[in-house]
């Protein structure tokens, strides 16, 4: 693992370079590298798209910045390599979706392979009679107060 390596290779004033360049740069937020190992930046870049398979241009930048053309190289060998890979495998993808559709298999896009689709949640039902009033029926009824009594004055009546 390229990540590894450099991780472990690199001096502390080089990792303090790399917060500096991607604190600086503004590509992640400086609080959440400050404390970071550079293998642990590396994958934060990657879940924010600045590093992906087949494009590591920003890796072998931020080596070359720093100072490791050695690295930056290693970066460039392996997203070369990983490009053709994609491209391969895309082409064989293409090949087999042409092959069965000759066949007159249907077959799924891509992009949706893979996806499954989430339950929809059912919402609750409140339960209680103060959380969401019933404005159909009378006041008394929503008090609990009998039917008859419908208004304060009848409930002073009735008392002696």
């Amino acid at each position: 693992d390229l990540y590894l390596k450099i991780s472990q290779n690199l001096t502390k004033v080089q990792v303090g370079d790399v917060r500096t360049y991607i604190g600086g740069a503004e590509v992640l937020p400086v609080g959440s590298i400050q404390h970071s190992s550079p293998h642990e930046i590396f994958n934060k870049l990657e879940h924010a798209k600045k590093l992906k398979a087949g494009d590591l241009s920003f890796l072998a930048e931020l080596m070359s910045k720093i100072g490791r053309e050695d690295y930056a190289d290693e970066a460039d060998k392996i997203a070369e390599r990983e490009r053709k890979a994609l491209e391969n495998g895309a082409a064989m993808q293409e090949d087999e979706s042409s092959r069965l559709l000759s066949f007159g298999v249907q077959t799924k896009s891509p992009t949706r392979q893979g996806k499954q689709k989430t339950p929809k949640r059912r919402k609750r039902k409140r339960t209680s009679p103060y959380s969401h009033p019933d404005t159909t029926k009378p006041d008394s009824m929503l008090l609990g107060l009998p039917v008859e009594c419908k208004s304060l004055e009848e409930q002073i009546e009735v008392l002696p």
